[in-house]
C-alpha cells in the first residue's frame, strides 16, 4: 500500500536520492546542469498560459543566445536524475551516459518525449480558485530490465514533472544517438495527454 509523505519545499529530503553521486561532482560538474533545469521550470512557469495554448517551447526564448549550450545542459540534468534513480536501486549504466555527462560523447541508449498533462492544468486552475498554493513536482514509478551477469540495466522508463510539463524518458542499449540535425534543433511541440479527464477534474 502506497503511503502520502509531506514536502515541506524543493530541498525537502523527501526529493532527494541517497548520496550516490559524490559531493565534488553534484556541486561542480553538474552546476549547469541544475541551473539550466532551474531557468527552464522557471520559464515554464512564467510563460505557462502561452506554452498550454500553443504547445511549443523555443529555446532560444527561454536560454537567449546560448541555447545550444543550455538546451543540453537540460537534457543533462533529466540524465542525471535517471542515473540517480537506476544508482538508488544498485543498478549499472553503460559507460557512455556517462561519457554524455561529462562532454567526452553525443548521447546515446536515451530517449526523451514531453507532454502537457491536461488534468494536472485543471487541478492548477482549482487550486488557484481556491487560494491554495500550486506548486507541483511528481515523478513516475520505475520500470526496468536488467542484466543480471553485469548487473546493470538493459532498460528502464519512467518520467520527472513539473507542474503541468512531463518529461518521459527511456533508457535502452537499443537507441543509438540521434541525427545530426537534432543538434540544430531550436523548438519542440508538446504533445496534449491526460489520465483523468480534465473537467471531471474541474468539476470536483
Amino acid at each position: 500500500m502506497k503511503t502520502l509523505r509531506n514536502v515541506m519545499g524543493p530541498k525537502s529530503k523527501e526529493l532527494k536520492f541517497d548520496k550516490n553521486i559524490c559531493q565534488k561532482c553534484n556541486n561542480y560538474r553538474s552546476k549547469p546542469f541544475d541551473l539550466a533545469y532551474q531557468e527552464f521550470t522557471k520559464y515554464l512557469k512564467e510563460h505557462e498560459t502561452t506554452i498550454i495554448k500553443t504547445r511549443i517551447l523555443c529555446f532560444p526564448d527561454i536560454f537567449g543566445k546560448d541555447w545550444k549550450q543550455e538546451r543540453d545542459n537540460l537534457l543533462r540534468y533529466y540524465t542525471k536524475h535517471i542515473c540517480c534513480r537506476l544508482s538508488s536501486i544498485n543498478l549499472k549504466i553503460e559507460d557512455e551516459i556517462i561519457g554524455y555527462l561529462e562532454g567526452r560523447c553525443k548521447m546515446k541508449y536515451l530517449q526523451f518525449f514531453s507532454e502537457i498533462r491536461l488534468d494536472i492544468v485543471a487541478m492548477i486552475i482549482g487550486l488557484k480558485k481556491n487560494n491554495i498554493a500550486n506548486g507541483c513536482l511528481w515523478a513516475g514509478d520505475l520500470l526496468y530490465k536488467k542484466n543480471d551477469k553485469r548487473k546493470i540495466a538493459s532498460h528502464a522508463h519512467s518520467f520527472l514533472g513539473y507542474r503541468w510539463f512531463r518529461m518521459n524518458w527511456v533508457y535502452d542499449s537499443s537507441i543509438p544517438s540521434p541525427d545530426q540535425n537534432s543538434e540544430n534543433l531550436d523548438k519542440i511541440e508538446i504533445e496534449y495527454a491526460y489520465n483523468v479527464n480534465p473537467i471531471d477534474v474541474l468539476n470536483v
